[in-house]
Order: C-alpha cells, then structure tokens, then sequence
C-alpha cells in the first residue's frame, strides 16, 4: 500500500467535489467550501452539526476567498487543530489517511483520478 504526502491527499481531496463535463472533471486551482465541508464530514472531522466550524476554518484560512489553495489548507488544518486541541500536523495525518481510504475505495471500483493536464484532456474529450 502505497502512502500519500499531504499534497497529493489534498489534490485527491480537492477531487471529491469536482464538476464535471461529459464525465471529464474539470480542473480547479483549489478547494471550494463544497470540497472543504464535504472532506470534513466524509473523514469525519466534524460531526454534522459542527457545520460552523467546519466554515469558520474554511473562512479563516482563506480570508474570505471562494477557494482554498494548498497554503490555505495548511492554515486550515491549524485552525482545525485548534478547534480539536490537536496539532495541524496530526490534522493532516489524519486527513491524508481518510484520503488514502477515498482512493482504495476508487481503485477497488475501477476509478482511477489522475490529475489533468491539457493533453489528457483532449484525450479523454
């Protein structure tokens, strides 16, 4: 089993909530609160009604930008390490292990996400 850096469980992550055009996801510089809330929720990290939070460390991060890019989600996971009196560090494990559990998931079902390019763009189109 092979094991993900912070990085690349943030692009996988960030993948969850992609839209996509004739089954081509689109690409996208970071995270939207879509993304944010649904990776928080999906790992866990928050329980429903802690929606508030969840968006209090999305707004945080991102001082009021529509997306989180990869700076951002570090500043994120410390805020969230805060809120649980944990470290941001052990944030990102954690989420980097809930990542890790999306792409066995999607392997085991046959879904392999890379991430795009220009070319295997006009590939899959």
């Amino acid at each position: 089993m092979a094991h993900l850096s912070l990085e690349e469980a943030f692009e996988v992550l960030k993948g969850q909530s992609l839209v996509t055009f004739r089954g081509v996801q689109r690409p996208s510089v970071g995270m939207n609160r879509a993304c944010w809330s649904k990776a928080c929720t999906h790992s866990k990290l928050y329980k429903p009604e802690q929606f508030a939070l969840c968006m209090i460390a999305f707004d945080g991060a991102t001082q009021g930008a529509s997306i989180m890019d990869f700076t951002s989600f570090q500043v994120a996971l410390d805020i969230v390490g805060k809120h649980k009196k944990m470290s941001g560090t052990d944030i990102g494990a954690y989420l980097t292990h809930a990542a890790m559990k999306i792409v066995e998931e999607n392997s085991a079902k046959g879904i392999v996400r890379k991430k795009q390019t220009k070319e295997s763009m006009k590939e899959d189109i």
